[in-house]
């Protein structure tokens, strides 16, 4: 049921929006085939990449030098039991998560702002 060689999945940023994004994207690439997924910062494409690599062994995490990307090559078909999962939520990434809601939300603190200070001037 194939037919793709290549999918970019940048729509929806929830987690069951992208989950489902995936899902079906699976269904429709070719063996060989490449998903890339961006906005890797966000809990949403976070989540769904990490039960890629817990759940899925038919797929290959591909390095890119790309910080805000994720690259996975479809190897096989996927031959799970009915009765499989992976566990694929992890303390670093609830922690990572608080971090970018924090920064994210209006306001802040002497501690907020300077760190955003510092990151800046990293730049």
């Amino acid at each position: 049921m194939g037919g793709y060689d290549f999918i970019f999945i940048d729509g929806d940023h929830k987690f069951d929006g992208v989950f489902i994004d995936f899902y079906f994207s699976d269904l429709l690439l070719e063996k060989n085939g490449y998903i890339m997924f961006h906005d890797t910062w966000m809990r949403g494409i976070i989540l769904t990449v990490s039960w890629i690599k817990k759940n899925r062994k038919d797929y290959k995490h591909i390095k890119t030098p790309l910080r805000n990307i994720a690259l996975f090559k479809k190897e096989g078909v996927d031959n799970r039991d009915w009765m499989h999962f992976n566990e694929f939520s992890t303390s670093k990434s609830r922690i990572k998560h608080g971090l970018i809601s924090w920064f994210n939300k209006p306001g802040g603190g002497f501690i907020k702002n300077t760190l955003i200070k510092i990151k800046d001037f990293v730049k």
